[in-house]
This record gives structure tokens, C-alpha cells and sequence, in this order.
């Protein structure tokens, strides 16, 4: 996302970084991002998903979901009332882009549900992607960005 050049049209006037995180993971994605995007002088809020009104979107110009799967598909415990307030959302986020950065355990079948329900969802509230959706295998903390084994496609399945 970072390392694409902007285009005149494309420059970030505001970004916000949502995360949610069930053991630290996403945060420390969501830190990683933050941190590169201020030395790209982009302004950036960092904002905890479990602090978020889900209301406020209408009103964010950019916003990059960072969000972990647990368990059976499940959100991060932090992270259910946005998930929950979102699935219910019937908000027009037409002027809205977006982008979604999915982790979790492959162990798991559902392993991105979580994301994967987010970007379904903003999408269907008219949002339009500003990029691709990235699932990604988190085994640790990554010291590089992207994390190695993050994948460009859509590995989840839906139930």
C-alpha cells in the first residue's frame, strides 16, 4: 500500500488505521503501518477497533481494517461490537475507501473470516476498495513490511 507511488488524484489527505486484536498481533501490524505512513507524511490516526463507533465512517475519507480471526471464525473479543455494529450498519459509505488487512492462523479453517466479512461488508455499504484485500498468515511479530506470507488473495471460506 505504501510503496505504490500517488498519483495527484490518489494522495492520502487523511488516513485512519483501525485495528482489532485478540493477542497483540494486529496492533503491532496496525503500529508497523502507522509508522510507515508518518514517514511518508501521511497523516494517520490510530484508533483501537474496540474504541471505534462504527457511525463515524460515513465521516473517514481513508480507512485501512487491520483485524485478526479467532478461534472458528470469530472476531477478537475487543473488536466484536464494531464487528457487530458493522454487520448490522445499514449506512451508504459510498465516499469511503477502503482497505483490508486480514491475519490469522491457518490452522484454522476460517482462518480470515473475520476480515473477509469486513471488506464484504463495507463493500456492500458502497464503499469502494481502494486496494485489494490482503489475508495473511501471522506467525509471530514481523519486523518487515508486509509480512512475509502475506497472500494477495482470498483463501477464506465463507460458512
Amino acid at each position: 500500500l505504501l510503496s505504490q507511488p500517488l498519483s495527484a488524484e490518489s494522495v492520502l489527505k487523511k488516513l485512519t488505521v483501525l485495528y482489532g486484536t485478540e493477542t497483540g498481533n494486529a496492533k503491532r501490524v496496525a503500529l508497523q503501518f502507522t509508522a510507515a505512513a508518518k514517514k511518508k507524511q501521511i497523516p494517520v490516526k490510530l484508533v483501537d477497533a474496540a474504541q471505534y463507533d462504527v457511525s463515524a465512517l460515513s465521516k473517514e475519507d481513508h480507512v485501512l481494517v487491520i483485524i485478526s480471526t479467532q478461534g472458528e471464525g470469530e472476531p477478537p473479543v475487543t473488536a466484536k461490537k464494531f464487528y457487530d455494529d458493522l454487520m448490522e450498519s445499514a449506512a451508504d459509505l459510498s465516499s469511503l475507501r477502503f482497505a483490508v488487512f486480514a491475519l490469522g492462523d491457518s490452522a484454522y479453517p476460517l482462518f480470515c473470516k473475520t476480515g473477509a466479512d469486513v471488506d464484504t461488508k463495507l463493500a456492500q455499504l458502497g464503499a469502494p476498495g481502494a486496494f485489494r484485500t490482503v489475508h495473511a498468515l501471522f506467525r509471530g511479530v514481523h519486523r518487515s513490511w508486509p509480512p512475509r506470507g502475506a497472500r494477495r488473495r482470498r483463501p477464506c471460506r465463507s460458512r
